[in-house]
């Protein structure tokens, strides 16, 4: 119906918006806006209803969406809400396939510590760069559950192209 350019035209305004998911019952817009008001964010935000189990939470600063997506889940008088990403294809009828991943290096020395250094990780896992937090598209079926898996490569080699 439309082209991409049109489609990354038309969501530019919404980069920055979160989905609050609400698993049983939903608290009042009011309550909602005032949890998110006591959280203390450093940008303006607006709330608004997608349907009787979800909401919109647009943000204008990326900390502040770093902060709240990272969080997962969030409390508002005793009913869970689930945070997930905004993305052109949102529909409210499917699970989210973007996760939250995390990335350590145990014991990573000094001079690994640059910032290029983190960049080539985030190219060769394939992620998007977010200061400390890395997010990967899971293609796969959800799974609810995690694990830990070290990476190791066979050359240290960087071929540059």
């Amino acid at each position: 119906m439309f082209d991409d350019f049109m489609v990354s035209m038309l969501a530019a305004p919404f980069v920055l918006t979160l989905i609050g998911k609400f698993l049983l019952k939903r608290p009042n817009l009011d309550i909602i806006r005032n949890f998110f008001l006591n959280l203390k964010l450093l940008g303006s935000f607006h709330i608004g209803l997608l349907d009787p189990r979800h909401v919109a939470i647009q943000l204008n600063n990326d900390l502040d969406y770093s902060h709240i997506f990272s969080r997962r889940a969030y409390y508002i008088q005793a009913c869970q809400m689930r945070i997930l990403k905004w993305t052109p294809n949102f529909d409210v009828r499917e699970e989210s396939p973007i996760v939250l991943v995390w990335v350590s290096f145990p014991n990573l020395r000094l001079h690994f510590l640059i910032h290029k250094f983190f960049l080539v990780w985030l190219l060769f896992l394939g992620g998007h760069y977010k200061p400390i937090r890395l997010r990967l598209l899971c293609l796969v079926p959800l799974w609810r559950g995690f694990w830990w898996s070290s990476i190791s490569l066979k050359s240290t080699q960087l071929k540059c192209g």
